[in-house]
Formats: structure tokens, C-alpha cells, sequence
């Protein structure tokens, strides 16, 4: 009886994306392999795992930097050179998040999401299950991820063009 198990990482050329492979052999009666692909985006921030954080309740009105000219926000365009540069950032919960995985950046946000608030109390929770599950439900919204830039981008559910 053998068993092995392979972990790497490679990219699909036609796709132009990256994965996590894993792959599991046994031997006993005959030969099985089991192969599974991960989005490197998925596997990432899957592993990145946020502790109490809060977006919009009491605790977090409470903080020391809150600002209330500057409530949070779902998206903030940001302008290093704005004088304000630092409150923005803080009050914008794609930032706030991604702070926590800095690798990634934001590469597109519908319009229509920028300004909208919700309330969040998020702990031991996964960027990524945070940003796909109660995040996308709250703001009706889907996240896609690009492996190859390490990037996010974000779109309403409720807008459509014709």
C-alpha cells in the first residue's frame, strides 16, 4: 500500500490563470490519482483569516481614528496625495479588509456599490469566505479574482448594461 500527496503551482497558459494543484495517489489494488485545482486567489485568501473586526457598529464608531465625516464606506477611490489620504482608506471596507493581504489590490468596483454602508462584526473568518459569502449577500454583489495580477474586482448584481 502506497499513498502520496503533491502540492505546486502552476500557471494554465490558455486560461491565463494561476492554480494550486494537489494530487493524491494510492496504491493498493491499482493505481488512483486524485487532482485538485485551486485558484491561487482562493487558496491565498482562503489561509488569510480575520479576527474581530468590526465595520459600522458601536465598537467600531468607537475607535480612536473613526472620523464621522468619514463613515465606512464599501469603496473608496484613494489619491495618495489627498490630504485626507489615511481617513479614506480607513473608512473604506474593501481597504480595511485587504489591508490584512497586502498583495492584492482592487482593480475594479461597480459605481453603484462605492457609497453603500452595512454593518459587519467579522471574526475567524477567511478573507476570501468574508468577501464571497456575507459580504457578496449584504451588497448583492460578485467578486472575481485575478491570480495573475493578484487583484479584485467587484460588480453589482442589481445593474446590468443593454
Amino acid at each position: 500500500n502506497i499513498a502520496a500527496s503533491y502540492d505546486f503551482l502552476t500557471n494554465v497558459k490558455e486560461l491565463d490563470m494561476y492554480f494550486e494543484i494537489n494530487v493524491e495517489m494510492t496504491d493498493q489494488y491499482y493505481m488512483t490519482k486524485t487532482i485538485t485545482a485551486t485558484s491561487l486567489c482562493e487558496c491565498e485568501l482562503s489561509q488569510t483569516i480575520l479576527h474581530n473586526i468590526e465595520i459600522n457598529t458601536p465598537d467600531d464608531i468607537a475607535r480612536e481614528d473613526y472620523d464621522e465625516n468619514f463613515p465606512t464606506v464599501f469603496y473608496r477611490v484613494l489619491d495618495p496625495s489627498d490630504p485626507d489620504y489615511k481617513k479614506r482608506k480607513n473608512s473604506s471596507l474593501l481597504h480595511r479588509i485587504l489591508d490584512k493581504a497586502p498583495a492584492y489590490t482592487i482593480k475594479h468596483v461597480d459605481d453603484s456599490l462605492i457609497n453603500l454602508m452595512r454593518e459587519f462584526s467579522i471574526s475567524d473568518t477567511s478573507i476570501y469566505e468574508f468577501f464571497t459569502g456575507e459580504c457578496a449577500d449584504q451588497f448583492n454583489c460578485l467578486f472575481t479574482f485575478d491570480s495573475k495580477d493578484r487583484s479584485i474586482s467587484v460588480y453589482d448584481l442589481y445593474s446590468y448594461s443593454s
